[in-house]
């Protein structure tokens, strides 16, 4: 039978040398409680690490319904701008006004097609960012623990 003695070290009821000595194949000083840390330990981590990952699932489908909406609304914004185009060709009359029609768009096109894929883009690192702060939050702590020697707390 094991007991727990008044010093916390396990010992087998049976031993003679008074929790000296290995038991159950665990070295002499360990305590069960020590082992059930030992052994707890790397399932908190994991439940953690868990956590971490799905919290950062939970950013990453939330910010691409954002940025899904922001692209529905670049589209239809392209939409809308590509009729009042196609309304300000047909007003043309002669080739002159059609060619200044055409170089205004062009440069608008330009600006805008630029504007609203940073516009995109900086959404999407917004989200990035986001999504990975609870993996590199528990990364640190991995760091953290390893610097001051606790490998699993």
């Amino acid at each position: 039978m094991v007991e727990a003695s008044a010093s916390g070290l396990a010992t087998d009821g049976d031993s003679a040398s008074g929790g000296e000595a290995a038991v159950g194949g665990f070295p002499a000083g360990a305590s069960w409680a020590a082992l059930g840390r030992l052994v707890a330990a790397p399932r908190w981590s994991l439940l953690e690490d868990a956590a971490a990952a799905f919290k950062s699932l939970e950013i990453v489908f939330s910010g691409v319904r954002v940025w899904n909406a922001a692209a529905y609304a670049v589209a239809l914004t392209s939409l809308e701008e590509a009729s009042a185009q196609y309304r300000a060709r047909r007003s043309c009359r002669t080739t002159g006004a059609l060619l200044a029609v055409e170089r205004d768009h062009a440069l608008r096109f330009a600006q805008e097609a630029v504007r609203r894929g940073g516009l995109l883009a900086r959404i999407a690192r917004d989200i990035g960012e986001e999504a990975l702060y609870p993996l590199r939050s528990r990364l640190d702590q991995y760091l953290e623990n390893l610097r001051l020697g606790r490998i699993f707390r």
